[in-house]
């Protein structure tokens, strides 16, 4: 049989960028001047008098754009040493009509087996068929394009490789090559192999060699390959670790492969599994010790209360949380030191984490009872409920601001339903509603401290689910029923009164443990599709039989949020105050009842969801570690809000021929790239080549790698930050109000009022030795205090706060501020210590 498919020499990858954020990007690298004016091609100097800031790199799947202030070094050769290149004859389109706007995808069939599907799109004269055939297939991408016959369109688009199992992929190719030509077999292994496909790679080696008993001395490829796989599998253990995933990676390490792996890494696999074991005992012998001593204290009253704490640490002592009891480990064997001094040094480390053990068992046994006092006060609807347990932290030796800061951020989330721990005495409140905050909460609004006022605007009844509901279950819990997901939970937390209640779906990840702080998705659904799929986006669909979802939130470690915040029907991106409320209040809720890493927090959306994220994301950019809009268009006070956007990052994907998105969004992008300062924002802008409006599972593994290096900076020393609506009015550690009539502009009034609205800008300053200047044109100013900002116990330079050109020096701390303020904003991590107004 002729050889229908020919095969290229291996050609370069390009070049290889690391920016200052860590991200590495290999490819064809170009600057260019504005990515308005960008057609793909690094321009030369003749192409005109604009300043080159934007940096291009063209992996011939998509084209990267950042700024050029965001490189952290010449680029480097690629790290690549070759690409495998097959070419499949089809019968192109070559002239007539052009894609050049790729319109809604209606249907897409699934590629047969000689490369070819139909898409069908949607136009302005109604649904087209457009017949596409795979013309190359390399190791990253897939060139798809547009063939003759009836509808026939000139249109070159590339996809993802991994976007085809190996099954099908081989399917196609195998109809291309001599399959008895065992050259051309084994450039399919290339091919996979280049990819890091590895498993792919082995299990077409196999068939190669059934086929061709003659190549018997390739069995060491196979052996190579085993080791490859088992080199993988070792990376995916240590995943698996990193996210806490212990059960997990035990049972990877005890069924490891040994055929064909090399004995370093049997090795390390016992290594691995020897940690483990040794960890299990070294928890057991700190229990067996923390009873001898428990029996030792002599004062009865104090060992009664120190038992019920110890009780707990026996109880949930795990490999998250052993390391509270390092203070306690390296002393417990110390003869010089009581009994008392060893079991306040674990009760203490306990309450406060790791390192942070105390001596004095009293002021140990009043640290547990502070934190069940703060878990009632952060959970009582009623102020009556909160006065009650505020008087009773005072008289606790324990209630100072240093130690509250340090067991908040400790302990377990203050919705998590668990019984008082026996035999301490504490108040009785009214117990608080489950599932709903209470509507006379002083919730704060949007970014600030009181709900916004209601907009004039149509009130909408929510409408019911359309979507079958999240059963309320445990993660990995084996006595979960068929055809419900582990983890997958629902809630409901108020809002506004258009909309007095908001459901949104939560999927943990595998081994979820509430003394482990998780990374966090928050993810908004496009029109036509619900919060559930977009888990799935994230979180991957679900495996009966293995019980768990295959997707990449799970592997990491990541905790998905999906709100629903839409109205039925809606199409559009309202920029209201409503849908605001719809992802803030849900954070907030979420952070109450599980253990979220506040600084990892990652906002998204697709389509119109896009649009919400991006708004909402540069709205309020303190919180987020990041903000991933996919295929969005930015719009009315996303354009005023600029100069927001340079302290979140920012991670866009779109498609290069999705409609009039590139034209609209490229003034802004311009601006976020082409910012000439010493970082510049950190902005990445991915576009896929010939595609349109889609989904983009194919750009999931890298945009985790992007998250992986980015966390919050909740305490950034300058800053400014623009408002123009009234919830928008905090920013990291300044609350504004009272905005200038000029600059309280509400979205249903954005037609007749934007030209004339201008927004407010705040300013935030550390200023020397020990102090912070805040401005703004609000009509008043809050600031927050932190001694992650200033240095309360500096007696040469005392703290000093400017607001608006007004002095305020040794600014006062409050106890009940630093409460209040975690109740509403619930953060843990980084409550406020107290406040300075104009």
């Amino acid at each position: 049989m002729a050889c229908a498919c020919s095969f290229f020499a291996p050609s370069s990858h390009g070049e290889r960028i690391t920016l200052k954020n860590g991200m590495q990007v290999e490819g064809a690298v170009g600057k260019i001047g504005s990515f308005a004016n960008d057609n793909g091609a690094a321009k030369s100097p003749a192409d005109g008098p604009k300043v080159k800031t934007i940096i291009l790199v063209d992996d011939d799947l998509r084209r990267i754009y950042f700024p050029m202030y965001q490189v952290n070094a010449e680029p480097a050769p690629s790290l690549a040493t070759g690409t495998i290149r097959l070419t499949i004859p089809q019968r192109v389109m070559t002239s007539g009509k052009t894609v050049v706007s790729v319109g809604p995808i209606m249907r897409v069939t699934p590629f047969d087996e000689w490369g070819r599907r139909i898409i069908t799109m949607n136009t302005a004269n109604g649904p087209l068929d457009v017949v596409q055939g795979i013309t190359l297939v390399t190791p990253t991408f897939l060139q798809v394009e547009g063939l003759t016959g009836r509808g026939a369109l000139v249109w070159n688009m590339r996809m993802a490789t991994s976007s085809l199992p190996r099954e099908r992929l081989s399917r196609i190719l195998m109809q291309h090559i001599d399959r008895n030509n065992s050259d051309q077999r084994l450039q399919i292994v290339q091919l996979y192999l280049q990819a890091e496909r590895i498993q792919d790679a082995r299990q077409e080696l196999e068939l190669v060699l059934a086929d061709f008993p003659q190549l018997a001395d390739l069995q060491n490829q196979v052996r190579t390959l085993n080791q490859l796989g088992a080199q993988r599998l070792m990376k995916e253990v240590s995943m698996r670790k990193e996210a806490g995933q212990h059960d997990l990676a035990i049972n990877m390490l005890s069924n490891f492969p040994a055929e064909g792996v090399a004995g370093e890494m049997l090795l390390k696999v016992r290594e691995e599994l020897e940690l483990y074991s040794d960890l299990k005992k070294n928890g057991e012998q700190l229990l067996l010790r923390l009873k001898r001593e428990l029996d030792s204290v002599a004062e009865e009253r104090q060992r009664t209360e120190a038992t019920a704490w110890c009780s707990e640490i026996a109880s949930d002592l795990n490999a998250n949380n052993l390391s509270r009891l390092v203070d306690f480990d390296r002393l417990a064997e110390d003869p010089d030191l009581s009994a008392e001094r060893k079991v306040a040094l674990a009760i203490s480390g306990w309450m406060m984490g790791a390192g942070q053990g105390i001596e004095n068992l009293p002021t140990a046994l009043s640290l547990g009872r502070v934190r069940e006092l703060l878990r009632i006060y952060l959970n009582a609807d009623r102020k009556v409920d909160r006065d009650a347990a505020f008087a009773a932290l005072k008289s606790e030796e324990g209630a100072t601001q240093a130690y509250v800061a340090k067991i908040l951020a400790n302990m377990l989330p203050p919705k998590l339903d668990r019984p008082p721990v026996a035999g301490i005495s504490l108040p009785a409140l009214q117990a608080p509603v489950p599932g709903v905050i209470a509507v006379d909460d002083p919730l704060l609004k949007p970014g600030g401290r009181k709900a916004p006022a209601k907009p004039a605007e149509k009130k909408v009844e929510p409408a019911p689910a359309k979507e079958p509901a999240a059963v309320a279950v445990e993660a990995n819990d084996p006595n979960v029923p068929p055809g419900e997901v582990p983890g997958l939970l629902s809630h409901v937390v108020a809002g506004l009164p258009e909309d007095p209640e908001i459901r949104y779906e939560v999927q943990l990840p595998p081994e979820y443990d509430p003394y482990r702080r998780y990374p966090v998705i928050f993810t908004l659904n496009g029109a036509g599709t619900t919060p559930l799929q977009q888990i799935e986006w994230w979180a991957g669909t679900y495996d009966e039989k293995s019980r768990l979802r295959y997707g990449q939130a799970g592997r990491h470690g990541y905790i998905v949020v999906a709100p629903h915040w839409q109205r039925e029907h809606q199409r559009d991106y309202e920029y209201s105050a409503r849908e605001h409320a719809a992802v803030l209040y849900v954070l907030r809720d979420t952070c109450r009842r599980y253990s979220v890493d506040t600084d990892r927090v990652f906002l998204s959306g697709h389509s119109l969801g896009g649009d919400a994220a991006w708004d909402i994301g540069i709205s309020h950019p303190d919180l987020w570690a990041g903000v991933i809009p996919i295929v969005a268009t930015g719009d009315k006070y996303i354009f005023r809000y600029t100069k927001n956007a340079e302290r979140v990052p920012l991670y866009f994907v779109s498609g290069q021929l999705d409609g009039s998105k590139r034209n609209q969004n490229s003034t802004e992008w311009d601006r976020y790239l082409s910012k000439a300062s010493k970082d510049g924002y950190d902005t990445m802008i991915v576009e896929y080549l010939g595609r349109g409006h889609e989904h983009f599972y194919e750009e999931v593994q890298n945009i985790f790698e992007w998250m992986r290096l980015h966390q919050r900076n909740f305490f950034p020393k300058n800053f400014t930050a623009s408002s123009m609506r009234p919830w928008d009015t905090f920013f990291w550690w300044i609350e504004i109000d009272d905005l200038p009539a000029a600059a309280n502009l509400n979205p249903i009034d954005w037609e007749a009022s934007s030209a004339r609205a201008r927004a407010v800008d705040t300013e935030g300053k550390a200023i020397e030795p020990n102090g912070v200047r805040a401005s703004s044109a609000a009509g008043k100013v809050t600031v927050w205090l932190s001694p992650e900002l200033l240095d309360f116990q500096n007696a040469e330079s005392p703290p000093t706060v400017i607001i608006k050109g007004k002095r305020f020096f040794n600014p006062p701390l409050s106890l009940e501020v630093m409460l209040d303020d975690v109740r509403t904003r619930a953060d843990r991590l980084h409550p406020f210590w107290g406040k300075v107004e104009n």
